[in-house]
């Protein structure tokens, strides 16, 4: 103990003064530091030998939705996910060892069982001794970027998925340097080893010969339009394949190339498809005539050139009733001609068009039919010179579906009130009317509460007062708050908050009369807050341990205290920034920021926004939070907490241009794409939505189910293709989807996983649109089958005829020997006579 008595009377009243000072420094240091850390926006943790909890911040308990009481002395692998168990067991010797820890990460659990994937930094304090104390951590939430990771491994995932299962593969050029760039599916598709280097020239080199001069004419024309669409043919082990190639050019203001993504897919199986369709073109032309639904040919001033049988059936009409004369003045009513103009103007031109509209048959009656057109071409100069629509006759059946959609609506409306109060009462507060909702959570019986006053049974007794004269104030003005909450009571004297949405009724004097509202049960609100206590010593740690740049504020917004990473660079030296203002320092546009987050503060709220700073010539983007400081209740000023996401960002826009690349290759794709999983509908391109009839973007979620006709028909074809695609990769099956409107359409299904190992991933489904095929094919059928029968009735017929051939010549032959006969035995009279 320091010896007093050496020290004069003046020299002790100035160690006395010095040692109050150091007091009140000491003091004020630990509050600060308090301040800061119960109020930062980042969550802390103290860990003791053992790894059970000593401490946690408030903003760990916010994030993970605990209590202090259910954290403390509990062992941190409680509160992680089962599978990170052993890393923390495997890591938290280590950390003891080594004294401090850098972006370990974790899967942890909220309260509700929400992971969050997490990074920590920390270190271990020490007793004067040199003994272990305990940890000191700072945690972050890093779930956002390790899902944008996530996101971008599965985009390009899902994009080698589709391409392998539609033979469709993308390549971008570089046209100035002449290099092309193929994906895995394209050098798959061309039979090219994956890590040989390609350019133009050599792509040429791999077309057919005989298709090499109209391949390179067709891409010397794209330079100049941007549109580049070709068919060639190339040889592949001694097999012919067909390549549709499609792309879109992006040219600068020199019309200089600047960017080119285009697809090469193999069309093969089509081309046999469509020359076997050509080499059967009579029959074609004979399923007109015998397809019992409407078939009708117009011309480009909608004048009817082809009429066949069944349109007969269904109109009533006869060719020579019709033929040659306008469609529209015979089949539409005045007042629907303007609006079939319009349709047909956007149906005459393109490849196909499909819409439903009511037609006049000869009685007068309307007929309501669905439409298919297509284009019919002359066979030598190739232009459209007419329309074909086939129609079906669907009158029944719309019938059918307005009677089953009202009777839906009516459904719908009950189920969707069925778990929410329903509520009504008169101007008295009386109750009108109960639903069966409020009767079970508040256990009253209807005829208990009908007619009975609202405040007498479900009002606490020291709100009743007060809230009947709100209501009282409310039935005269009319004005009645949209939302709000109060308690209210239950039969059982429990207390529950409802949340409530109302609606005021008037007479026809413009008086209300009543109000019917609609509410819900919500939980009770947290109202526990937290006194936590922290040493000057584990704040310092603790700041030390961060890895994120941390700043403080005060109430005139000037930097009072910095932290700076090992791994960060200031934007400017802290000599030049303690003690001035955030606008003295920092960027326009960031003051603007700051400015606008430093005002909701202000009113005890937190605030954040993300900045970029050019540093040391690398463009580097930040993640500031920020939150107030307040000393003896009131605002005392700011702490920010600076985190460097740069890496994030530049992901981000990785997985940006591998979607708006992906995006493009979908455009392009003359098939519908898109993902199941348990047999439901996620993402699919716009083709998809155009073959089912649905907006963009309506797809997503719907059952698989609903686009079949029928569950026969859902089983059937899952089932093939669904073992086919576990047996061989790709499953593949001809079926029927039914479209929005119900309409079916005939389709080719191909599968494949996007992970073999884990199906619940989803699979990849490619969609051909084989209708035109399919119909082709069925009326060559029926036409076949009566040749057939033609021909056996011929046969039958010469068959006959010969039976009686045989029957002639058996009697020519025996008149013959009957002759020889005779002759014989005149030749021996005359010899005997001799």
């Amino acid at each position: 103990m320091e010896d007093l008595n050496k020290y004069s009377k003046d020299q002790l009243i100035r160690k006395i003064e010095l040692l109050q000072k150091e007091r009140i420094d000491f003091t004020e240091s630990e509050e600060k530091y308090k301040a800061m850390f119960e109020s930062a926006p980042l969550s802390y943790q103290s860990l003791d030998i053992y790894g059970n909890f000593i401490d946690v911040n408030p903003m760990w308990l916010k994030t993970f939705g605990y209590e202090r009481e259910e954290v403390i002395g509990k062992w941190f692998g409680d509160f992680l996910r089962p599978d990170f168990v052993d890393h923390f067991k495997k890591n938290f010797p280590e950390f003891k060892k080594r004294g401090y820890v850098n972006d370990v990460q974790f899967y942890m659990l909220k309260k509700n069982r929400e992971e969050i994937y997490t990074s920590f930094e920390g270190c271990i304090g020490y007793t004067p001794e040199g003994k272990f104390k305990q940890t000191y951590c700072v945690i972050k939430d890093i779930t956002k970027e390790y899902e944008t990771e996530v996101a971008l491994k599965e985009s390009e995932q899902n994009l080698k998925s589709a391409q392998s299962v539609a033979k469709i593969g993308n390549w971008l050029i570089d046209v100035k340097n002449n290099k092309l760039k193929w994906s895995d599916e394209t050098y798959n598709i061309f039979g090219v080893s994956k890590d040989k280097e390609l350019s133009y020239s050599d792509f040429l080199e791999l077309v057919y010969p005989e298709d090499r001069e109209a391949t390179n004419e067709a891409w010397n024309e794209a330079l100049k339009t941007g549109e580049y669409n070709i068919e060639h043919r190339i040889e592949v082990n001694g097999k012919m394949k067909w390549i549709q190639e499609i792309a879109k050019l992006e040219f600068n203001e020199n019309k200089e190339v600047t960017f080119c993504l285009g697809i090469a897919q193999d069309i093969t199986g089509r081309k046999i498809s469509e020359n076997k369709l050509l080499y059967e073109k009579e029959f074609s032309e004979k399923i007109i005539e015998t397809n019992n639904a409407i078939v009708v040919g117009l011309d480009k001033n909608h004048i009817i050139q082809i009429f066949n049988n069944g349109a007969e059936k269904i109109t009533g009409y006869s060719k020579s009733e019709v033929i040659g004369k306008d469609w529209f003045e015979i089949f539409f009513p005045t007042k629907m001609v303007d609006e079939m103009n319009k349709v047909w103007k956007e149906s005459w031109g393109s490849a196909s068009h499909s819409y439903i509209n009511p037609i006049l048959s000869k009685t007068g009656d309307e007929r309501i039919i669905s439409w298919q057109t297509t284009g019919l071409y002359h066979e030598e100069d190739k232009k459209k010179h007419l329309m074909i629509s086939i129609g079906e006759d669907i009158t029944e059946r719309k019938e059918t579906e307005f009677a089953l959609l009202e009777s839906e609506e009516k459904f719908r409306s009950v189920l969707e009130n069925i778990q929410l109060i329903g509520l009504m009462l008169d101007k008295n507060a009386d109750i009108i009317f109960a639903n069966n909702f409020l009767l079970k959570i508040t256990g009253w019986k209807r005829e208990e509460i009908i007619g009975k006053n609202w405040f007498d049974y479900f009002i606490p007794k020291e709100l009743n007062q007060e809230v009947k004269k709100i209501f009282k104030v409310i039935i005269k003005s009319g004005e009645f708050p949209n939302l709000h909450e109060n308690d209210i009571l239950t039969k059982a004297g429990k207390t529950l908050t409802i949340k409530w949405s109302n609606t005021t009724h008037f007479n026809s004097e413009n008086n209300p009369v009543a109000i019917t509202s609609i509410g819900e049960d919500v939980m009770e609100k947290n109202k526990a807050i937290l006194d936590l206590k922290e040493s000057e010593e584990k704040f310092r740690s603790l700041v030390k341990s961060m890895n994120d740049l941390v700043f403080v504020f005060d109430e005139q917004k000037r930097f009072i205290y910095y932290h700076l990473p090992k791994s960060e660079i200031l934007y400017i030296n802290s000599d030049n920034f303690i003690g001035k203002t955030h606008s003295e320092v920092m960027p326009p546009y960031i003051n603007d920021l700051f400015e606008n987050a430093f005002k909701k503060i202000k009113t005890g709220q937190t605030a954040g926004y993300e900045y970029h700073m050019e540093i040391e010539d690398e463009l580097k983007w930040y993640s500031l939070n920020l939150s107030p400081v307040i000393k003896e209740g009131k605002f005392s000023g700011v702490i920010a907490v600076a985190r460097n996401i740069t890496k994030r960002k530049q992901a981000e826009e990785t997985l940006k241009e591998s979607k708006r690349n992906l995006q493009k290759i979908l455009d392009t794709v003359p098939l519908g794409i898109g993902l199941i999983t348990d047999r439901k509908l996620g993402w699919s391109n716009d083709r998809m939505h155009e073959m089912l009839g649905y907006p963009k973007g309506g797809l997503i979620g719907i059952s698989s189910r609903l686009i079949y006709e029928n569950e026969d028909e859902y089983n059937r074809a899952g089932k093939i293709a669904y073992e086919m695609m576990m047996k061989e990769g790709i499953g593949e099956v001809e079926t029927q989807w039914q479209r929005k409107d119900n309409s079916l359409f005939d389709c080719l299904i191909r599968i494949t996983p996007l992970n073999l190992s884990n199906p619940s991933e989803g699979n990849i489904a490619v969609i051909s649109d084989i209708s035109g095929r399919k119909q082709v094919e069925a009326e060559l059928k029926k036409h076949r089958e009566i040749l057939e029968d033609l021909v056996q009735e011929r046969t039958d017929e010469l068959e006959k005829s010969l039976e009686n051939v045989e029957r002639m010549n058996e009697l020519f032959v025996g008149r013959e020997f009957r002759i020889k006969e005779l002759r014989d035995k005149v030749e021996e009279l005359e010899k005997r006579r001799e």
